[in-house]
């Protein structure tokens, strides 16, 4: 479901403030060591399978968006550009060509880090993503 959600990022009227005209500023699992900060990295921490007797109720995908910047200042503001873009968002999001309706998404959690060797920042955003 990363794919879902670098779709929603792609298709958002505000995701100028990533600068993604050339789609090079959101990876999913990793990002390429020729990609420069700032940039956000999409990756699936986990998968919980609601069943029932008729078969599976509910999904809900734990994702993690990683904003790397060179400045805290810059980190936090991605932080909340995502924040303000997947809390509580709901729709229906079109991948190549294949509908997939998210009943939510939810803002879990949120951790920063600092890495001084490299002098860049990281801003870690975890989020669930509910499918019926």
């Amino acid at each position: 479901m990363i794919h879902v959600v670098r779709q929603i990022i792609m298709d958002s009227p505000s995701s100028a403030w990533i600068h993604v005209q050339d789609q090079n500023k959101v990876a999913l699992v990793k990002a390429p060591q020729q990609m420069r900060r700032p940039h956000i990295v999409l990756d699936l921490e986990s998968t919980v399978l609601e069943r029932s007797i008729q078969g599976i109720a509910r999904e809900t995908y734990n994702i993690l968006a990683y904003v790397t910047a060179t400045t805290i200042e810059e980190a936090w503001n991605y932080h909340s550009h995502l924040k303000d873009l997947l809390d509580e968002y709901t729709g229906t999001v079109t991948v190549d060509g294949t509908d997939y309706d998210v009943a939510r998404i939810a803002l879990r959690d949120v951790t920063t880090d600092a890495h001084e060797l490299h002098e860049y920042y990281v801003v870690a955003l975890m989020f669930d993503l509910y499918v019926l």
